[in-house]
């Protein structure tokens, strides 16, 4: 997992901005420590027993129609932590996880596999797996993006589970109807788009936004889709072009923001009554690989605006230069309001995540929109 986010972050180091498209960001947002949230997680992996989640790199945290909160993981250690805070050096990792948050008291109750403790999405392909993005509850299922991949940065394609509730198990997987994320868009796209990292809906249809990676120019760039809300796991989606949404052909998918600014292929979304805003990881504004960035739009096409919302501190006993944090995701679930914004991200730790088990964990921060 480390190795295919510095690639992208490698890029986004040596150039200036590329494009119109990645705005002037605004004042930082103030933000501190989570620390309520902060001590659920570290409590609930300290105390991991063989078959449960002690650490993974966070993804989607969805709510559930009971009540309840679904967090969802791509890779996961799980195994049982020493009294040193350590984990064995042979602790078992799965590529797909979820932990379940109880309604009511907030605890982490559940961690859920796939069938003997394996993925949670077992994959159709020897030597892939299934990298678990964007998620969204519809007609009281659950349905969740999957790259079928080897490398985070070039799915085979693009699938999606449905999750019945409130059971919590896996139907099936199906594919999509996403564009091949190994085809070529646009002329002036030159680069495939990852489909999935984030998913925002209206009263009318599901937003799924995507990624550029744009190798070759180390700038990474949005593209946005929509499917009648409804129809997450059927529906034909229609990509915006630039100056309307086209079902037709898909390769006039247009880019909506970006840049330098934008790091990584994850994002997460929300609509609420503050507007639609998205945060994924970026650069570009100071002199760090390590900020958190969020963009703000009244509609999901754009404009967008770009705020900094602060540069991550390295933990104690990251590894030098292999130490990276990364996919900062929204939890809207613990926000108070349209200023407030609750992030969570990775803390990778570098090529040592057994020793000290607050690496390759998430950390959480708290933070007011000014």
């Amino acid at each position: 997992m480390k190795l295919r986010v510095y690639v992208a972050f490698l890029g986004l180091l040596v150039v200036s901005a590329a494009s119109g498209l990645a705005p002037s960001a605004t004042a930082a947002v103030a933000a501190k420590p989570h620390v309520a949230l902060q001590q659920l997680f570290d409590g609930y992996g300290d105390s991991g027993k063989g078959s449960t989640w002690t650490g993974g790199a966070p993804v989607q945290s969805v709510s559930l129609p009971d009540g309840r909160t679904a967090w969802s993981f791509a890779t996961t250690y799980l195994g049982t932590v020493a009294k040193n805070k350590s984990r064995d050096a042979a602790t078992p990792t799965v590529h797909s996880s979820w932990v379940i948050q109880a309604k009511g008291n907030g605890k982490l109750t559940t961690t859920v596999l796939g069938a003997g403790n394996t993925d949670f999405y077992p994959s159709p392909v020897p030597g892939a797996f299934y990298e678990p993005a964007g998620a969204v509850v519809e007609n009281g299922k659950l349905y969740q993006l999957l790259w079928l991949t080897a490398d985070v940065n070039n799915p085979v394609r693009i699938d999606v589970a449905t999750i019945s509730l409130p059971s919590f198990t896996l139907e099936g997987i199906t594919t999509t109807k996403f564009l091949d994320t190994h085809s070529v868009q646009t002329s002036a796209q030159l680069y495939p788009t990852v489909w999935g990292g984030a998913v925002v809906q209206d009263s009318t249809y599901t937003y799924v936004y995507g990624t550029e990676n744009t190798y070759a120019d180390f700038a990474n760039f949005a593209h946005v889709a929509r499917i009648p809300r409804g129809q997450f796991a059927t529906g034909t989606p229609e990509y915006w072009s630039g100056s309307g949404w086209d079902a037709t052909t898909p390769l006039t998918s247009a880019r909506i923001f970006g840049g330098t600014t934008l790091g990584g292929v994850h994002l997460t979304g929300s609509n609420g009554a503050g507007g639609l805003r998205l945060v994924a990881q970026g650069y570009g504004v100071g002199t760090s690989a390590y900020d958190v960035m969020m963009w703000t739009a009244k509609q999901p096409q754009g404009p967008y605006k770009s705020t900094f919302v602060y540069t991550i501190k390295k933990e104690p006993g990251d590894n030098g230069c292999c130490a990276l944090a990364y996919y900062p995701m929204e939890v809207p679930q613990y926000e108070t309001g349209p200023s407030s914004l609750v992030v969570g991200y990775l803390d990778d730790g570098g090529t040592d995540h057994t020793s000290n088990v607050r690496l390759y964990r998430p950390r959480f921060v708290n933070g007011t929109i000014g």
